[in-house]
């Protein structure tokens, strides 16, 4: 997940639940929290959020047993509620990002709750803030890959935890890092970790400093740290009013993780053109409306083709690179895709116009703004651990037996 390879996270999490299934009862539930939080990690890059919810919940609910980890609940539960204030952030956002094609009216609903304090968020925010009051604690959790900290806040959600704890805290408390640690390389991340403090303050000029700084100089596995310091960057040039350049920083983080558009959140600029019937026009004027985009000539391009039964909705670069083009199903396909899915949408009532619209742009923007992760749909549900059951070990037990013996 480090070096932004999602296909190989895939692979590694469909070998660990295998692991966890050959257990016996008694070691699964050892991990079992560890792994749920593993799994969601991927979740929220690939921007299946609602699905992390459900993940992180259930490792808060049923958190592993402590007698055989050396990690205290209170580094765990601090570490899990940081991940999930995330995930509702992620989650506020598709909500947007699906309300935005609906209309107005739900949008600007939708947008209106979004501004108001979601006393959930609040929650889990205070709750992080609450494990970091002991100060070995905090200072742990920004000292790099040390065990004593906050568990399972990877480097690129560093920012989201200088956000709740706040940037004054955290200066101080990097200054305290930088002071302990000596060795080559660590400086890289600290500079990361200033560049959105740098941020939160408004600061733009120290932003793009402490970002360059970060980025040059990181190992190149931290390819979703490297990302965020890009993204960064670009905020801060647009805040200036350099577009040109603002446009090539995300363009550079587009290329490494495009799910941190959403984590900041970020609206790029975008020029539009529809090449298709009513429905791709429509789908062109709902995209209009989406919070990750802006209409402008000098940015990235939406092109939307017909497609083969569907449409084609394209994603370019400034030079009309094809970064990533979402083949949208036909109006039967995608009833029976919402099937699988457990929506139970109705095969004999066709979409309307309306119903297909927002299904294609909530489609488009899950696929272009997540990770690349070769997984959708129903998918997932193979890799959240609710299938494994006593039959089901019992019967891998018995091959392991025949192919063994």
């Amino acid at each position: 997940l480090l070096e932004g390879r999602g296909s190989s996270a895939i692979d590694a999490m469909q070998g660990l639940r295998e692991a966890q299934k050959r257990e016996e009862a008694r070691y699964r539930t050892q991990r079992r929290a560890d792994i749920d939080t593993t799994f969601a990690k991927i979740l929220l890059l690939a921007g299946e959020a609602e699905r992390g919810m459900k993940e992180l919940n259930r490792a808060i609910k049923y958190p592993d047993r402590r007698g055989v980890i050396s990690t205290s609940k209170e580094q765990t539960r601090g570490g899990h509620m940081a991940l999930r204030y995330v995930m509702r952030k992620v989650l506020e956002q598709r909500k947007l990002e699906r309300a935005s094609a609906e209309g107005l009216l739900p949008y600007t609903r939708k947008w209106a709750v979004w501004k108001l304090p979601n006393p959930n968020v609040i929650a889990d925010a205070s709750g992080v803030r609450g494990a970091l009051t002991d100060e070995k604690r905090l200072l742990s959790t920004f000292r790099i890959y040390l065990d004593k900290g906050l568990t399972d806040v990877p480097t690129y959600l560093m920012g989201d935890l200088i956000e709740v704890i706040g940037p004054g805290v955290s200066e101080v408390i990097i200054k305290k890092a930088r002071d302990e640690d000596d060795y080559p390389g660590i400086d890289a991340y600290y500079d990361a970790m200033m560049a959105d403090v740098a941020y939160l303050r408004g600061n733009h000029k120290k932003t793009i400093e402490y970002a360059t700084m970060a980025r040059d100089t990181l190992p190149l596995a931290e390819s979703l740290l490297i990302a965020r310091m890009w993204a960064l960057q670009g905020l801060s040039h647009a805040e200036q009013g350099d577009l040109e350049e603002a446009v090539q920083c995300y363009m550079e983080t587009y290329q490494r993780d495009p799910s941190v558009f959403r984590r900041l959140p970020i609206t790029i600029p975008v020029a539009f053109a529809s090449v298709g019937d009513k429905i791709g026009k429509m789908v062109v004027k709902a995209l209009q409306s989406s919070p990750r985009f802006y209409e402008s000539s000098q940015g990235f391009n939406i092109q939307v083709l017909d497609g083969g039964g569907g449409l084609q909705v394209c994603f370019m670069g400034t030079n009309n690179e094809n970064l990533l083009c979402v083949d949208t199903p036909s109006r039967s396909q995608l009833v029976h895709e919402l099937n699988k899915q457990g929506n139970f949408v109705e095969t004999e009532v066709e979409l309307s116009d309306h119903e297909y619209v927002v299904e294609i742009v909530d489609l488009f923007h899950l696929q272009v703004f997540g990770l690349p992760m070769g997984f959708s749909g129903a998918e997932w549900d193979s890799l959240d651990g609710s299938t494994i059951n006593s039959r089901q070990r019992n019967h891998e037990k018995l091959k392991d037996i025949i192919q063994n013996r």
